[in-house]
């Protein structure tokens, strides 16, 4: 085993935070919808081809 040269920190560091997109905009908007097979064929899937199960 080789020595690891490790610096202990007495305090916190500063957070990180993301800069935010200037597109991004909060709603109070709920869209809510009734069909759930729409929902569903709207989405987004990361199955393999052929999966008939989505989630």
């Amino acid at each position: 085993m080789s020595p690891v040269p490790v610096e202990i920190l007495t305090r916190r560091p500063p957070a990180i935070r993301p800069v935010l997109a200037t597109g991004l905009v909060a709603t109070t908007a709920v869209v809510i919808e009734v069909d759930a097979d729409a929902l569903m064929e709207g989405s987004a899937c990361s199955c393999a081809a052929g999966d008939d199960n989505p989630n």
